[in-house]
């Protein structure tokens, strides 16, 4: 089959058909190289205030098993994820389910960021009944205090209502302190926790056998010591500078004696604290008392220049912290004379 020159060498076959391959030799198959997986990454904040979504969780939809819960910063990884279109769900307690899509790039890193709005809280309900022993309704004040800790920024001031007896309340969930200052009647208070949704399943009924009578106290003018003494105590709510009712009879006589002294022409108002707790919250609590009782002589007409108030806290004790009789005499409120007419006190 082969054509040979004249100078005897080998040319290229002419019309000659390739023939197969030899036998015994193996066909390989292609083998299809899987891309490489990808990673998401990212930070998770809160759309309010701009701050890491702390309990939230990550979900990459179709991936059973894979949720993650973002760190304390707000961060979360999700690698090992298959190169193409992913659907991830954002969700956690105080947050609303969110959904984004993304696109995950073989052997590649993708960084997101995402803002989480808060759900709005479910409100409960609390009901407050407050009646003497003869069913009669009783009017006075309520105050409510958030005693939940919270930011500077995110302080809830006190809610306080005028009270008629019977009320209904909405309430964020949380935990409170309820004040009651019924007319005529000893306060009354109660720390409650109040979760999303309940209803009427804090109810407070106030009764007592007794209505507590108000009795006039004399009021003791000491020159010599630059004191003014009370026969009475006055009292506050614990841990607060709310002013009790059966207080409120001694301040009213001190108030008329100031009235009917001009020559007494300044006064302080000192506030004292037992050792119990950090000095500095006694402190502070001592100067509020005192500003308080301030406050009440003011607006029961004495002129606001013949008054100062300082707070002492635990700092002037008068009895031994050690007992609780001790304690309750270093709680007091005392009144100091800082100036006088040079002719003296009238009779």
């Amino acid at each position: 089959s082969y054509q040979f020159s004249s100078s005897d060498k080998k040319i290229k076959p002419k019309n000659v058909k390739a023939r197969g391959k030899m036998p015994g030799t193996a066909v390989k198959p292609k083998v299809k190289v899987p891309p490489s997986p990808g990673e998401i990454m990212g930070i998770v904040m809160a759309a309010k205030d701009n701050k890491p979504a702390k309990g939230a969780t990550v979900t990459p939809m179709g991936y059973k098993g894979r949720t993650v819960q973002v760190n304390q910063k707000g961060y979360f990884s999700l690698p090992h994820l298959k190169s193409g279109k992913i659907t991830l769900k954002f969700d956690g307690h105080s947050y609303l389910p969110t959904k984004i899509f993304r696109q995950v790039k073989p052997g590649k890193k993708s960084h997101i960021t995402v803002e989480l709005a808060l759900k709005k809280p479910v409100p409960g309900e609390i009901h407050l009944l407050a009646e003497n022993d003869k069913g009669k309704k009783l009017t006075g004040k309520v105050t409510i205090k958030w005693l939940q800790k919270t930011s500077k920024t995110d302080k809830k001031p006190p809610l306080s209502f005028s009270f008629k007896g019977e009320l209904t309340l909405k309430l964020q969930p949380g935990e409170y302190q309820l004040i009651l200052i019924p007319e005529k009647y000893p306060p009354w208070q109660q720390i409650f926790s109040l979760k999303a949704g309940e209803k009427s399943r804090f109810i407070f009924k106030y009764s007592l056998k007794t209505e507590k009578k108000i009795v006039t106290k004399t009021v003791k003018i000491d020159i010599k010591k630059s004191k003014i003494e009370l026969s009475g105590k006055i009292h506050f709510l614990t841990g607060l500078d709310t002013i009790m009712p059966d207080s409120k009879s001694i301040l009213d006589d001190l108030a008329k004696t100031l009235h009917e002294h001009p020559e007494i022409l300044k006064i302080r108002v000192d506030g004292h604290t037992d050792n119990r707790g950090k000095r500095k919250f006694n402190l502070k609590l001592s100067k509020k008392r005192a500003t308080a009782v301030k406050n009440y002589l003011a607006k029961k007409g004495i002129v606001i220049s013949r008054l100062d108030s300082k707070g002492y806290g635990p700092d002037f004790p008068v009895a031994s912290n050690a007992s609780k009789n001790g304690r309750e005499k270093n709680r007091r409120v005392e009144f100091t004379i800082l100036k006088l007419k040079p002719s003296g006190l009238a009779k």
